[in-house]
């Protein structure tokens, strides 16, 4: 009798215990989840953060690259505006040298006239001053390049080249100007036989060359 009791007792307490059983163990088996499920969000939420770091990075290069060239259009244009202002104040300062040659052409003639009236030879020294006339008219030419000039080039030096041989040239003219001046006021001297002191005392000689 104790022996059946005992039996019955065993088999109730292992029908009892065998779902609990199976209840840890598949507590066990799905115990890893959670974490995997976790590891797969974190990589999810990485892979959003570094594209959403590469686009802010493509932004601020894009950014970058809108200063520069925005910055490089000021530096250009305030090159081309610096060589504007070269390009004025240069034939400003041509210009008022050919008003004085032309003041003292004006003069010269007037010693010519003298001289011509006295009964001088004056005809080598006007054909110096009609020189001098050509090459002024020359250095007009030139100096009126500096108001159309293209001055438009990105680069610094290539403008300022343009000025460079505008300049050149319009000297050169200028040079040959005063050297027929000179020439005129020679002849003048020697017409008079140098005791003319308005001649002597001639307007040239302090200009440069």
């Amino acid at each position: 009798m104790n022996r059946k009791i005992l039996f019955t007792l065993a088999i109730a307490t292992l029908l009892v215990a065998s779902p609990v059983l199976a209840e840890e163990n598949q507590g066990k088996q799905s115990g890893p989840m959670p974490a995997v499920r976790n590891i797969d969000e974190f990589l999810k939420n990485m892979d959003a953060r570094q594209a959403s770091t590469t686009k802010r990075i493509e932004v601020l290069k894009t950014e970058i690259n809108k200063r520069k060239a925005s910055t490089t259009i000021k530096r250009i244009d305030i090159q081309q505006d610096v060589a504007k202002r070269k390009a004025d104040q240069t034939a400003a300062v041509m210009n008022a040298t050919i008003t004085k040659l032309e003041a003292i052409i004006v003069r010269i003639e007037a010693r010519i006239a003298k001289v011509k009236t006295a009964g001088g030879d004056t005809g080598l020294a006007e054909s110096f001053i009609s020189e001098a006339k050509l090459h002024i008219s020359d250095a007009k030419t030139s100096v009126a390049k500096f108001a159309t000039v293209d001055l438009t080039s990105t680069k610094f030096r290539d403008n300022f080249e343009q000025l460079k041989l505008i300049s050149v040239e319009v000297k050169e003219h200028l040079r040959e100007a005063r050297r027929a001046l000179k020439d005129a006021v020679k002849e003048i001297r020697m017409g008079r036989g140098g005791n003319d002191d308005d001649v002597t005392a001639s307007p040239l000689d302090n200009q440069p060359n």
